[in-house]
């Protein structure tokens, strides 16, 4: 028999997350009827996404600030509480910091007998629980409150800086789930013999700037000088680029790509280019898993989410930067395809791995 999950989505009403959650849901939708809480347009979207839905409990999503999310969380919690008794399990498929904490603190008032099970994907959330005292004292709190919530991680490292916080029962770390998307090639410089290097969305952001976009642009300028390569950068951001210099290198810069402009540009990429930042480590990166989901190798920094996916591109610390580009560049369409196996076995393993979690939650 079916038991009943009440998932819950406080945040997004258009495309955000939608290809992760529907994932996370068709996992779940083997065993478990599902009855959804948020915004209308989301759960459009889940339904054509293929997911059962067995009831809804919606509202519309207004322009974000602080009495909206009150809002919310209101609508949500008078609806955890009035369902309570109904559903085996919550699953909150996203939560902030401190709305989220302190309306469930409120809410065991209501819920003094409830011994059901609480799942919270956490996101962007953990950075700011492990460095803010205020927040990390209010998940100790709601973790005590409520012993049989699980907060589900998607990076290693945020696993351990939560379970230095929390008993390690209460955290679970899985691989973020990663969708087939299969490109038409395995083959390096499909593209009219053009070498395409991609830096798209919040890494181009972070790469902008920290100034790390100019010695990019720099490196890969060198290499298309000193050889015979035709190599191209596209920037997937619309922020200003100081660009004086005239480069031998071809840049691309686009702008408010639609969702069909972006699964066309990963498509036609060949290395998906990662730059640092110390946050990385807590949180998985959707761009990362976009790509891997395109079958592309990225070039990324040797630390955090990315270590985890050994062998399916190229790290880089500081100072080998330059020479991780020139390695790539020169690839033999062997060495190129061999990353992309390493890609397709990673995506069977994690889906294997996910398939049995998930029927076990």
């Amino acid at each position: 028999m079916k038991k009943s999950i009440l998932v819950i989505e406080p945040f997004y009403e258009k495309e955000n997350h939608l290809s992760f959650n529907t994932k996370i849901l068709s996992y779940l939708n083997k065993k478990n009827n599902i009855y959804f809480c948020g915004s209308s347009s989301y759960c459009l979207g889940l339904k054509n996404n293929g997911i059962e839905i067995e009831d809804s409990f919606c509202i519309n999503y207004k322009h974000r600030n602080l009495p909206e999310f009150i809002r919310r969380y209101v609508y949500i919690f008078s609806i955890i509480i009035s369902n309570s008794k109904k559903n085996d399990k919550i699953i909150f498929l996203s939560f902030d910091n401190t709305l989220f904490f302190l309306f469930l603190i409120f809410s065991k008032i209501f819920l003094l007998t409830y011994n059901k099970k609480i799942i919270a994907f956490s996101h962007y959330n953990t950075y700011t629980i492990y460095s803010n005292k205020i927040k990390k004292n209010l998940f100790k709190l709601t973790t005590r409150a409520y012993k049989k919530i699980q907060y589900i991680v998607l990076t290693e490292f945020a696993y351990q800086m939560l379970t230095n916080i929390v008993d390690a029962k209460n955290v679970l770390f899985i691989k973020h789930p990663i969708n087939k998307i299969y490109s038409s090639t395995n083959n390096l410089k499909k593209n009219e013999n053009i070498i395409r290097y991609t830096i798209v969305g919040r890494q181009a952001k972070n790469a902008i700037d920290t100034g790390f976009i100019y010695k990019l642009i720099s490196v890969l300028d060198s290499l298309v000088k000193n050889s015979n390569l035709k190599i191209e950068l596209v920037i997937g951001s619309n922020l200003f680029l100081n660009l004086d210099c005239k480069y031998t290198l071809q840049i691309s810069q686009r702008n408010n790509l639609t969702r069909s402009e972006y699964e066309l540009l990963f498509d036609s990429s060949d290395f998906i280019i990662f730059p640092y930042k110390k946050e990385d480590s807590f949180r998985a990166s959707g761009i990362l898993t976009d790509a891997l989901s395109h079958n592309k190798p990225f070039i990324a920094p040797c630390h955090g989410h990315f270590k985890e996916f050994e062998g399916c591109g190229l790290f880089y610390n500081k100072e080998e930067l330059e020479q991780q580009l020139y390695y790539s560049a020169h690839m033999t369409d062997t060495q190129y395809s061999g990353l992309v196996s390493n890609i397709k076995k990673t995506i069977n393993k994690i889906e294997v791995k996910n398939n049995i979690i998930f029927s076990e939650i």
